[in-house]
Order: C-alpha cells, then sequence, then structure tokens
C-alpha cells in the first residue's frame, strides 16, 4: 500500500463520523532520526490529528510531542493516558508556540495540576478519578466480604468526565485548594 493511498483511506476513515475503525501509527514512525530511539520505550498515537501518548511521566511525554510537532505541527488534539502525559504535551505546544487552548488535550486522573491547568485555559479536560468514591466502593466490598456475603469477581470504577462545564463540582469534590480559576469564577 503506498503511502498516498494509505492517507486517502485514513481521511475517509476521518471523515466518516460512524467510523468505529483506527489506524494508529507506532512510535518513531516518520520521526527524525535522533527521536527513533528515546521514543523506542513509548507509544504515539494518530488518528485524525488527535494523537494519544502513553509515556508514563510528563517529560517523556513532552519529549514525544516535541518529535510529533516537528514532523506535524497541525496537531489537533491529544489525549494522555494520565494527566502528566497530557501536561506535557501542553508544555510541548506552548515551546513550539501553539497555543493549547486551540487544540483539544485531554489527560486522565483529575489532579490538582490538571484542574489547574484546565483553570488557566490550557487543559480541554481530564477524566477524574473520584478516590473518596472509590474509597466508599473499597469499605463496601470489604465489609460485605467479611460479612460473609457474596460479592462480585470484578467492579468497574469510572471516572467523571471534567471539563469547563463541571469543572467547579470536580475542585469541590476533591478538595483542592485552587482558589483562581477564571472559568469559574
Amino acid at each position: 500500500v503506498s503511502d498516498t493511498s494509505q492517507r486517502q483511506e485514513e481521511t475517509q476513515i476521518c471523515r466518516n463520523s460512524a467510523a468505529v475503525s483506527f489506524h494508529f501509527l507506532r512510535a518513531g514512525h516518520n520521526l527524525p532520526l535522533r527521536y527513533q530511539s528515546q521514543i523506542s520505550l513509548t507509544r504515539s498515537y494518530d488518528y485524525c490529528g488527535f494523537w494519544g501518548l502513553i509515556c508514563g511521566e510528563r517529560t517523556q511525554s513532552l519529549d514525544v510531542m516535541e518529535a510529533i510537532l516537528q514532523v506535524h505541527p497541525d496537531v489537533q488534539g491529544v489525549f494522555g493516558a494520565n494527566d502528566e502525559e497530557a501536561l506535557g504535551a501542553v508544555e510541548a505546544l506552548k515551546a513550539a508556540g501553539i497555543d493549547p487552548a486551540e487544540r483539544v488535550i485531554v489527560g486522565i486522573d483529575g489532579t490538582q495540576v490538571a484542574l489547574e491547568s484546565m483553570c488557566a485555559g490550557e487543559l480541554t479536560a481530564t477524566v477524574a478519578d473520584l478516590f473518596a468514591d472509590y474509597a466508599r466502593m473499597i469499605v463496601e466490598i470489604s465489609s460485605a466480604i467479611l460479612a460473609g456475603d457474596a460479592v462480585e469477581p470484578e467492579y468497574e470504577l469510572e471516572g467523571t468526565l471534567t471539563t469547563k462545564d463541571n469543572l467547579a463540582e470536580i475542585i469541590e469534590l476533591t478538595g483542592y485548594d485552587i482558589t483562581t480559576c477564571p472559568l469559574i469564577d
């Protein structure tokens, strides 16, 4: 398959809003050679201009995103497998002179620094892990086990998608000390 026909196929998939098929690129694909070795322990995926980073930490994510931006400066969005990875992408975009507010950048965890970044208009969203809810569920399951009751073999812990629309509520639920937030002030 030629690069041109592959790109046409990807474009068609991107245009099809009902598409459930994704085309992923291995980390390092079409990136400058000097980045190939440092990216070998990480993964990044491109789908219609939206990149997914699975790097483990902010520094690695920053490095990977800088390399991606050299080849794909038109990045439309970034999904980090955790907030630190998303924040590394924010830093890379800013270093490249791109306003993060003009892109979609999403992380997972709902950390204080991620919520602060949302308040600053940089991070678009995070999936907040509300640990008080998780702890309550663990206590309930543990109590059931101690009482000899049957419990399910698996439980799903759901995060809460946090956007500017529910940011104030999530800040209150987490108890983070965020006193200034132009999005909700």
